[in-house]
């Protein structure tokens, strides 16, 4: 394996890491530390003994059996489908000037809904992704 292939496999190899997995450290003298930071092509690593930080390459450092395992980000929620609304519901949205809207479908499109929100913001198109139904209590 080339240099440039093993760095590009090791830092695919770690890119999942979260800060704060046990490892231990190859390096002479082995010993055990904490991964507080991750970089391009090192790790930050804190010595548990000395508390003293070492920057090292990605292959030096073996992560403990015992780490905690690494958790997946949980999946996003499903967006919202053109079957979910009708004409005539109240509906929110986050326009492109990060600005919440409210406003009444006046119509259904194939991928967007036609959103009437005041008479002075006029109407807008939207993805029905981007949509969120507001129920009035």
């Amino acid at each position: 394996m080339t240099r440039d292939g093993f760095w590009k496999y090791a830092n695919a190899c770690t890119s999942e890491w979260p800060s704060g997995i046990s490892a231990t450290i190859r390096w002479p003298p082995p010993s055990q530390g904490t991964v507080v930071e991750l970089r391009h092509a090192q790790a930050i690593v804190q010595d548990s003994v000395s508390r003293r930080r070492w920057a090292l390459p990605y292959a030096a450092i073996v992560p403990d059996s015992t780490a905690a395992p690494i958790h997946p980000e949980p999946a996003p929620l499903p967006r919202a489908q053109r079957e979910e609304f009708f004409v005539g519901d109240t509906v929110g949205f986050t326009d492109k000037h990060l600005s919440e809207r409210v406003g009444t479908i006046v119509r259904l499109n194939s991928k967007t809904a036609s959103i009437a929100v005041t008479d002075s913001e006029g109407h807008w198109r939207v993805s029905y992704g981007l949509l969120r139904r507001i129920v009035d209590l």
